[in-house]
């Protein structure tokens, strides 16, 4: 695909005004997806924070209003590993919710020491980093299509090397924490491009992108990972020693929001910072957008599998 680049060092002041948007934003509590319902309460809109901390997410709401003034931002406490779970809340959000204008899929964990499975049977990485956002996706495209052009964000990540979905161990049962979680933002990427085909195919007016961060200075690293994710505890040092090859979470924060704002992010992309290896910046098309790492055969089988499990259909 030869998507056009974004433009030159765009900034929260090349945003449009967002009166009169609805916007959910899942992890919304901390980092990036905090600078996103920042960002997007200072320009006016209404915001649903999910996020499964009930005490975190309430004191993230108070911050936030007292830092905008926009009183309309709202937190939802939903396990986001927890396909029911967040299919009883987007049905509760269906009812009084007469359109969703923007999802950001943002909620994920990285690299835990030990696989965990989630009540679905899936292992957590791919329940939070990528089944949480589908999930959340097909439940609330009822309302995404009610918007006049609705955008759906989907976080990756810088991961580099060619990861490889197998589709056959989602619940980890051969566990290794890095090529699991960057198997999972691969399928983020994935299903970005494959829905917004699909989308494109039936006349839905509903734009799927896919946004990385880069290197973040979040809390999003795992503290406890053990001896299969021995990247994470190098990782962890050299953070410390050169702490300015991380960016800070609002800069972080701007491919999502020109994904999700801009008129000129194309359906399907894949957005990062602009430097060369993707870790800071401004805005920019990623190398993951080459077609050596779309594979659209293996989408349509994620896409597939994904539907089997979320019990869906498009």
């Amino acid at each position: 695909m030869n998507y056009k680049q974004p433009k030159k060092n765009w900034t929260l002041n090349d945003m449009p005004d967002q009166t009169g948007k609805i916007v959910v934003i899942t992890g919304g509590t901390s980092g990036v997806g905090y600078e996103d319902a920042k960002a997007f309460a200072m320009k006016n809109a209404m915001i649903h924070i999910l996020a499964h901390n009930l005490e975190k997410g309430q004191k993230a709401i108070a911050e936030l209003k007292h830092e905008t003034g926009n009183q309309n931002i709202f937190f939802h406490s939903v396990n986001l590993m927890s396909i029911t779970a967040i299919k009883e809340f987007a049905k509760k959000l269906l009812e009084t919710t007469p359109k969703i204008d923007v999802l950001i899929n943002n909620a994920g964990i990285m690299m835990p020491a030990q696989a965990r499975l989630s009540e679905d049977g899936l292992e957590s990485m791919w329940a939070t980093n990528y089944f949480g956002g589908f999930t959340l996706t097909m439940s609330l495209l009822p309302a995404l299509k009610k918007s006049t052009h609705a955008r759906v964000v989907n976080l990756t990540s810088l991961a580099t090397g060619k990861p490889e979905i197998d589709l056959d161990n989602l619940d980890g049962h051969d566990y290794n924490a890095w090529k699991v979680y960057i198997a999972t933002k691969m399928a983020q990427a994935m299903i970005s491009r494959k829905l917004n085909s699909i989308f494109q195919e039936q006349n839905i007016s509903v734009t799927v992108l896919a946004a990385s961060p880069g290197l973040a200075a979040t809390n999003l690293v795992t503290k406890k990972a053990g001896a299969t994710s021995i990247m994470m505890r190098v990782g962890a040092i050299l953070f410390k020693v050169f702490p300015n090859i991380r960016q800070s979470a609002s800069q972080a924060a701007l491919p999502t929001l020109y994904a999700a704002t801009d008129s000129n992010a194309e359906g399907g992309a894949v957005y990062a910072p602009n430097n060369k290896q993707g870790t800071k910046g401004y805005p920019a098309l990623w190398g993951w957008n080459e077609s050596k790492y779309m594979d659209m055969e293996t989408a349509s089988k994620l896409l597939d599998k994904s539907l089997e499990i979320v019990d869906d259909k498009l």
